[in-house]
């Protein structure tokens, strides 16, 4: 049985939820964690050490430049030996949401433009000021709510981050226990691992069972440090 926070979440008809901080990641798997990595959070923690930092000496154009993977498989699961020969090829997780593989000037990962570098970094610190002397606000913007959906794994979760990677970096590094979020539109409210064989990516062969099932797993047995170790980052 599912712990009794989630089962409330889950009974909540209305469109604004509470979650924990604690239980969100984005999609490739790095979370918000005290505990775990996200580039963005990262960034972060290095601008308040060092305000005067410019972004070429940033920790986020290591990242862009040390991680520039060719395919889901290698974001989620960089040591599994996939048998799916179009590995490559995959714009949707097996249960059928949409990712961006989008091949340069990417938010998630490189290769990117010096341009596009720079915006990025200074739009992250940019949305911590704003965070940090306002608070999060999501009820006085269009599209103000942080947006994603629910992976359940028997007793656990996760919330899935899809729009507002910048604003939970601040609020992670803010020290937020807990936020309002929104269902992403259009998206699946809940993924369940127990509905593997109804995903759409596995009735339809793009992932056989196991593949989908690691890559769900991925979401759950790691928190982002792991990739931040293998890229030489954790040490920065």
């Amino acid at each position: 049985m599912c712990n009794p926070d989630f089962n409330k979440i889950m009974k909540n008809n209305s469109s604004i939820i509470h979650v924990e901080v604690s239980k969100c990641c984005d999609w490739q798997g790095f979370s918000y964690t005290e505990d775990g990595w996200h580039y963005l959070c990262a960034t972060l923690k290095e601008y308040i050490k060092q305000p005067s930092i410019k972004y070429e000496n940033s920790i986020l154009n290591r990242y862009y430049s040390a991680f520039q993977p060719k395919s889901l498989f290698e974001i989620l699961l960089p040591n599994y030996k996939c048998n799916t020969e179009t590995q490559d090829k995959h714009s949707f997780l097996p249960w059928g949401t949409p990712i961006n593989m989008k091949a340069k000037n990417n938010q998630h990962f490189g290769p990117n433009s010096d341009t596009f570098t720079k915006n990025e970094f200074d739009r992250t610190i940019e949305i911590y000021k704003k965070i940090a002397s306002e608070g999060y606000q999501p009820h006085r913007f269009r599209d103000g709510y942080i947006r994603g959906q629910f992976l359940k794994k028997y007793d656990d979760y996760r919330f899935m981050i899809s729009g507002g990677q910048h604003r939970m970096a601040a609020i992670s590094v803010l020290g937020f226990k807990t936020i309002e979020v929104k269902i992403q539109p259009k998206w699946e409210k809940l993924i369940d691992i127990e509905d593997i064989n109804l995903w759409p990516n596995v009735q339809n062969g793009s992932f056989n069972k196991e593949e989908a099932t690691n890559i769900f797993d991925a979401y759950f047995s790691t928190i982002g440090r792991e990739k931040a170790k293998r890229l030489n980052l954790l040490h920065h």
